[in-house]
């Protein structure tokens, strides 16, 4: 099962990972919040936060730590 997708560097720059923090998974979604179809569209996990993109777009990012 593949879940590393890959990201171009110019959405990982949107991320804003910090120095030691690397992405662990990156999938694509293609139904958004409101149950639209879209694409270009990714969930991303990191060492320290889960990231969701959409259309090149960061749209919500949350700390590991504050779903614990």
């Amino acid at each position: 099962m593949i879940l590393d997708f890959g990201l171009t560097k110019e959405y990982k720059a949107k991320l804003g990972l910090g120095k030691k923090e690397e992405i662990y998974y990156c999938i694509p979604y293609d139904i958004d919040a409101a149950g639209n179809y879209i694409k270009d569209a990714f969930v991303v996990v990191s060492t320290q936060r889960i990231f969701v993109l959409e259309k090149g777009e960061l749209k919500e990012s949350f700390l590991l730590s504050d779903l614990m």
